[in-house]
């Protein structure tokens, strides 16, 4: 009845994308609700479609008989966990089909549940949910429609439906159940507002006009060399990606698709432009130097992401973090403590500029170097002791195959498809000093060698235990119960050609594995090289951060020439030290100084000593909060005790964004974040939109830039933007909309006083990197 007398009702995108609306929603409509996946896709679209379908039904039944209705949810509910215990039933969860195996007991117990009372089944079938789950609507006390409790909104038929900031519904994961409700509710009109709507490209338009209720064409992949940020590819199936490559769309009708979206554009959709050139507006960019001590831990960050590839994409890094299965001293888990629970490489990177240490375990910089300094050591021993057993396994393996085909050693593989022995070509690589790929020095090649050998030795002493990774393929558990005697049939009742035609696809098998498995040799060869080679740039960095200036003598490579620190310098590619004239002179060659080395040097990968050791302010360390962090909160205390403005913060990460209101705390700052209910968020806010603040009200809100807690809010209050770093988008576009709604919080309709942008970028670092890059493609 309220909903119904009500000429506005407001609903938060948080309350409809939890899981018990949709549960609710299904549970009512007569649906299976153990379907309901965590997240949106195909399969909970049709199961949402499906409740639509279902509710149709259940409105008529709650217009004409509305105290059976609860008997009648109750009876779906007995249903659909029968239909889920059948022995051959099959069971949706999410997008994947999952066969659930019944046990003979099982389904005893089954045919039992079968043979009670009606009442009784039903009462088992919903002793998981209780009371208030099983009935939120209040069927059992209520006598009418209009009294009915917390009614979805599917349920009715409305006038207006109006989404604000809806590009949050397309670029956010855990908003497309949202965008689901959103296509699915009924409506006379729609209107769907934001700021920064999504229009790059078609897709972007088609799906704005799918909100509207509008079907502008089939998807289809964009022209060559425009890149899209679907979210949705993991759920195509393969005839679909297929399809993509049988038939290419010509120019023209490419030509002719961008045409129909414009059209719609100049239909459906209208601009109105903010008049706010008045507000006056500056801007600051603030350059932080890092202290030698956080210095030394960021570039040692950079290093070992780049040995690691970790820099070159997402692939590596994203599939280092999904890999749960990894054993200890696999890459991919030792990438994961690299990252520090941050998404790619360069988020990483971001928040090591921010603050030395995201960890917490350390709270000055000098000691997070000695940490680091113990954690790469132990790394690089769990590498080599990694590298040690793929070595040995392989040894072993090839021993096992010489045995069987003495001939095959050293075989270089040809036309007749014999296998390549891979492993004596990596043998005679390593014996060269040319075993990893892109080269390394003679530290790296010594130890690869001395490794080779242990594994020759550990073959000779315990061959059978290095057995069991090849086990399979060597077919090794049926040779151990044709030994142990059991049942099996005897080789006589095979004929001899079919014996040996199984004995030459067991070998060739062997073979082919060993050949695939020095893929993962040659990996971890080049893993151990990137992690030598790191631990020695951050052990020459550190011995740089630590001395004083007038201590640094050290002796040229290339030259023999003692140098002093205004001379020195190191490779941050590969570590090895030189003055900065051979330095310089062999990076223009792509050489370094080390005739042993085979790094690709650049002159970027220049350090210069002076650079690292510490003197004057450059010296001057953070504290726990590092350089960074301390500089903004010292700044923002001004803003907020001298000029007494108010001040947004805007933190990206969620872990760094904990980590700067810690540092605000400590500081005797009181700072606001956004969190929490629905209730929290709105006194908080309430709190900052006050004309007259209070003595003890906090002057200072913390809010995270790239969601919807930056956008819609009205802080003009509010006079000062402050952004700890710069935005990580994943195109132009998006990084323009988040930008833009960020700072539309205080510059905006209201404000009276001059808007101050402050950027705080640390000097050297992915920080100007991000922001020269994305205000150069914006100019």
């Amino acid at each position: 009845k309220e909903v119904q007398c009500a000429d506005i009702v407001v609903v938060n995108f948080t309350v409809l994308s939890s899981s018990n609306y949709f549960t609710r929603l299904a549970r009512l409509a007569g649906a299976n609700t153990s379907s309901v996946g965590k997240s949106g896709g195909r399969h909970f679209n049709a199961l949402y479609n499906e409740c639509l379908r279902s509710l149709e039904k259940r409105v008529r039944m709650l217009k004409h008989d509305f105290t059976a209705v609860f008997d009648a949810v109750e009876e779906d509910a007995y249903n659909n966990v029968t239909e889920e215990r059948k022995d051959d039933g099959i069971r949706l969860d999410g997008k994947k089909a999952v066969y659930k195996k019944v046990s003979e007991e099982q389904t005893k117990e089954d045919e039992t549940v079968r043979t009670e009372v009606k009442d009784v089944k039903q009462k088992q079938a919903n002793d998981k949910i209780s009371k208030k789950e099983r009935d939120p609507w209040g069927l059992l006390y209520q006598k009418k429609l209009e009294d009915m409790k917390s009614p979805p909104l599917e349920l009715f038929f409305w006038n207006r439906l109006v989404v604000d900031e809806f590009h949050y519904l397309q670029e956010k994961k855990d908003r497309s159940r949202v965008l689901t409700l959103v296509l699915g509710v009924k409506s006379c009109y729609r209107w769907c507002l934001s700021g920064t709507p999504p229009h790059e490209n078609f897709i972007d338009v088609q799906s704005l006009a799918k909100l509207l209720g509008i079907h502008l064409g089939v998807y289809d992949a964009a022209l060559p060399g425009v890149k899209l940020s679907r979210r949705n590819n993991n759920e195509e199936s393969g005839l679909e990606k297929l399809t993509a490559f049988l038939e290419q769309r010509s120019i023209q009708w490419h030509e002719t698709r961008h045409h129909h979206a414009q059209r719609f554009l100049d239909m459906f959709v209208r601009q109105n432009i903010a008049e706010i050139d008045e507000i006056k507006f500056e801007e600051h960019i603030e350059k932080v130097n890092l202290p030698s001590g956080e210095r030394a831990i960021y570039l040692e960050l950079e290093t070992y992401l780049k040995s690691l590839d970790a820099l070159k994409g997402k692939k590596s890094t994203k599939a280092a973090l999904k890999s749960k299965k990894s054993a200890k001293g696999d890459r991919e888990l030792r990438m994961q403590k690299v990252l520090e629970d941050s998404e790619t490489a360069e988020e990483a990177l971001l928040k090591r500029a921010s603050h030395f240490d995201m960890s917490a375990k350390a709270s000055t910089a000098e000691e997070a170097c000695a940490c680091l300094v113990d954690i790469r050591r132990t790394q690089l021993e769990d590498c080599e002791s990694e590298l040690l057993d793929f070595i040995t396994r392989a040894l072993r393996q090839r021993n096992r195959i010489l045995q069987l085909d003495p001939s095959w050693k050293g075989c270089q593989g040809g036309m007749k498809g014999e296998v390549q022995d891979r492993l004596h070509i990596f043998l005679k690589d390593v014996a060269e000093k040319q075993s990893i790929s892109g080269g390394a020095d003679d530290e790296v090649h010594e130890k690869v060698i001395d490794l080779v050998n242990r594994a020759k030795e550990l073959v000779k002493e315990k061959p059978r235990i290095y057995d069991e990774y090849f086990a399979e393929v060597n077919n090794d558990n049926a040779e151990e119960e044709e030994t142990v005697g059991k049942k099996r049939k005897h080789p006589s009742t095979k004929s001899k050609a079919a014996t040996k035609s199984e004995e030459e696809e067991r070998l060739y098998n062997m073979k082919y594995r060993l050949r695939e498995y020095m893929h993962k040799v040659r990996g971890c060869t080049k893993e151990l090289c990137g992690r030598i080679r790191s631990l020695r740039y951050f052990n020459c960095v550190r011995n740089f951060t630590t001395a004083e200036q007038s201590d640094i003598r050290m002796k040229c490579v290339g030259c023999s020439n003692l140098v002093t620190s205004n001379e020195a310098g190191v490779f941050s590619c590969c570590g090895h030290q030189g003055c900065l004239n051979c330095m310089r002179h062999f990076s223009d060659l792509q050489k370094c100084v080390d005739i042993s080395c085979s790094a690709q040097v650049k002159p970027t990968h220049i350090v210069p000593a002076s650079a690292l050791i510490g003197s004057g302010d450059n010296n001057e360390g953070g504290g726990k909060y590092g350089k960074k962090l301390t500089t903004i909160i010292s700044k923002v205390k001004k803003l907020v005790t001298e000029d007494g403005d108010r001040v947004i913060v805007f933190v990206q990460f969620q872990n760094l964004k904990e980590k700067v209101a810690k540092a605000f705390k400590d500081h005797k700052v009181r700072a606001l974040q956004v969190k929490g209910s629905v209730d929290k968020q709105i006194k908080a806010l309430d709190i900052l939109q006050k004309e007259n603040p209070g003595k003890d009200d906090p002057r200072v809100i913390i809010l995270t830039m790239d969601d919807e807690s930056s956008a819609g809010v009205n802080l003009t209050t509010c006079n000062h933007a402050v952004f700890v770093h710069p935005l990580l988008a994943d195109s132009q576009q998006q990084y323009d909309a988040y930008e833009t709604q960020a700072i539309g919080r205080i510059r905006r309709y209201g404000q009276t006083k001059t808007v101050h942008i402050w950027r705080y970028l640390a000097n050297d670092t992915i920080d100007e990197d991000v922001y020269k890059e994305r205000n150069c493609s914006s100019d």
